[in-house]
């Protein structure tokens, strides 16, 4: 049977001895949800985080790279010892209240977007096919270099990076806002204000 208070920690004052179980009960509850938008790798990752936790105690237990979300949520709770999840941080230029578990949300969806690109090249570089080919204007690691290059030169703020790796892998805007919490013009709006940076930079596109 299943604990019916097992959330209730998420309603508690934020200290060194609940952290870690409040940073765990966001990872999991955040990357159910992103399950929606980005299918099965992050099923498997999911997966493999509930894993993390169920053995976290076993000394002989190897944590999966899904757990480095719990870890960034709890440096994010640390810097916010007495509060409570739904306290106001900052008020944001449109004037939404933007609390502890907005910025512990986004620092998940952040990190699960970079997962899967990770993903996504690792099975892109293990495909049989790809070892087969042969042709020299084709190079994946390099065009992957080169793009971080051109992100890294828009000087883009942490969520609008997000946006846009988020773009990049096929999500829609209402998608995108859902995982940086900002509407769905805010995110076509990042993606104007990207666009324009980088034709200033490097030309149409």
């Amino acid at each position: 049977m299943k604990d019916p208070h097992k959330y209730d920690i998420l309603y508690q004052e934020i200290r060194s001895d609940n952290v870690q179980r409040i940073s765990e009960l966001i990872a999991l509850i955040y990357t159910k949800k992103l399950i929606e938008y980005f299918g099965y790798p992050m099923l498997v990752l999911h997966k493999r985080l509930c894993n993390d936790i169920d053995f976290k105690t076993n000394i002989e237990h190897q944590f999966s790279d899904g757990y480095d979300i719990v870890q960034s949520v709890a440096l994010i709770l640390c810097e916010h010892y007495g509060e409570h999840l739904d306290d106001t941080c900052y008020i944001n230029k449109r004037g939404k209240r933007i609390t502890v578990r907005v910025l512990c949300n986004r620092a998940v969806g952040k990190i699960a977007s970079q997962k899967m690109r990770n993903d996504r090249e690792t099975r892109l570089e293990a495909m049989p096919i790809y070892k087969q080919l042969r042709v020299e204007t084709i190079d994946v690691e390099k065009d992957f270099a080169k793009a971080d290059k051109i992100v890294a030169s828009l000087e883009l703020n942490e969520t609008m990076t997000t946006a846009l790796e988020c773009r990049v892998s096929g999500m829609s805007y209402p998608e995108i806002g859902r995982i940086i919490g900002r509407s769905q013009s805010t995110v076509w709006e990042y993606c104007r204000i990207i666009k324009q940076k980088y034709t200033a930079v490097y030309g149409a596109i």
